[in-house]
Formats: structure tokens, sequence, C-alpha cells
């Protein structure tokens, strides 16, 4: 039996549901749904955040946990927020009559477009089409569609519009569609960043002495952020700046090993 819509009240928990692993290290999509979901909290409803893969880790404000059947989870849910395919993974979710909102702000269709490159043309064109269907088959549904800039929502007001849900009914509710699209950055925690006891870099990671001067690259090493160009930029610079060191701070995954 599904749940009929109901309100959001602080009795109703705030679900939020992520493919990403749970862990100490994580990628950007986790970081992002862990942010979202401290934030909601913060605004006084209960909120859970599940990960489809694998959760290691605790959080003071939110409660985090590991399920591949959301049902139970659900069953206390007044609204989900979800993220990459989960509607994929979890079909019959479009289904429930629960207020859901599409956190979109990974366009995965053209991240593609660079990441499929190496796996052959018939290939790399059936991901495409993958992640398009993935795509209409979350915004179709979406009550509400959250993108990471304003460019990016202009890019998901015309995909809403060639799926129709741009139409009479939301653009007289709403000539704005801001109730259909909002824009929420990345997310970082709202306190300044301070400083620890100790370096974790200079004079800590080989090759890195304590005067050096550092370019911090903040994500995995990955074909289309092009970090190669960034290479050979430093490469040329070195005669210049003998001191100037360019540190990856990932280059695999983190949410490739196992996860308990």
């Amino acid at each position: 039996m599904r749940p009929g819509r109901q309100p959001l009240t602080p009795r109703r928990r705030f679900l939020v549901v992520t493919e990403e692993p749970l862990a100490e290290r994580m990628a950007g999509p986790a970081v992002r749904a862990l942010e979202l979901a401290r934030v909601l909290g913060r605004s006084g409803f209960p909120v859970e955040l599940v990960s489809l893969t694998g959760c290691s880790r605790t959080d003071p404000d939110v409660r985090l946990s590991h399920a591949q059947d959301l049902w139970p989870a659900l069953r206390e849910a007044g609204a989900v927020l979800l993220q990459g395919d989960v509607l994929g993974l979890q079909p019959w979710l479009s289904e429930v009559d629960v207020p859901l909102v599409v956190d979109a702000y990974d366009p995965f269709h053209l991240e593609q477009l660079e990441q499929a490159r190496g796996q052959g043309e018939a290939r790399r064109r059936a991901i495409v089409r993958d992640c398009v269907r993935a795509l209409n088959r979350q915004l179709a549904r979406a009550d509400l569609v959250l993108a990471a800039s304003p460019r990016q929502r202009d890019l998901w007001l015309g995909h809403l519009a060639a799926l129709g849900r741009i139409n009479p009914v939301t653009y007289d509710d709403d000539p704005a569609l801001a109730r259909l699209v909002a824009v929420v950055p990345f997310g970082v925690p709202d306190g300044a960043p301070a400083r620890g006891p100790q370096p974790v870099l200079r004079g800590v990671l080989p090759g890195v002495a304590a005067e050096d001067q550092l370019l911090v690259w903040g994500g995995g090493i990955y074909d289309w952020l092009d970090p190669v160009t960034l290479i050979r930029a430093v490469g040329r610079l070195a005669g210049s700046f003998p001191r100037l060191r360019l540190v990856f701070l990932g280059t695999a995954h983190p949410g490739a090993g196992p996860v308990g």
C-alpha cells in the first residue's frame, strides 16, 4: 500500500537519498547530499540521509543510514530529495504520492560525452541515451528541480519545456517558474575554514616543503576537467617559480573501495 500525500510537519521526516556511499572520504554528490541534509535539519524538520550503496559514518546533525529497500524510511517521509539515478534504481518512487525534489546539480548526460569517449562509439551513444532517459524520468516527475547555478537553471528549464512541464498550468501559477527550478549552489559548511593544529600538506606530503607555494586542485583527476593543460602550465612556470607545487586532492573516486 502506497502512502497518500501528506504535508511535511515536524513529525514527518525529510528523506534525502543518494546513490553514493557515505564515508569519511566522499565524492562530490555525497558531500552535497550531506550538506543539503544538514541545512534541511537546521530548518527544524527531522532529516534522514540514506545511501543506496553503503554508510560507514555518523553525523551529529543528520541521521545517516544505508538501505536498498527505501520503503521503511519512506513511510515516515513527508518529502523526498534525491540525486543521481535514484529513480532508475528505485522506479517505484515515481508512483509514490509524496513531494519529490530532484537535485539535478550534475548534468551527467553532458558529463558522459567525455567520460564515455574511450568506450567505443556505439557504447558511448548508448550511455548518453540512457542518461537522457534517466533525466527525462526524473524531470517528468519532479515537484521541484534544484540547479547549481543560474546558467544550469537555464539548461533545466529548456529540458523541462521539451518535456511539456512548462505549460499554462505551471506558468500561470508562477510566471518566473521559481517553484519549479531553484538555484542551490554546490554546498560547503557555513563556518569559515580554520587552520588545524598540524600541517597537512606543507612539510608533510612528499615533495612539498614548508616554504613551497601551493596550487590545490580541489577534486579528482577526470578527463573532462582537463588536468593535463594545468599540469603543462605549471611545468612552464617551473623556471620562474621554482617553489610552485601543484597538489591534487584526489586521484581516484573515493567511493571506489568497499564501504561498510
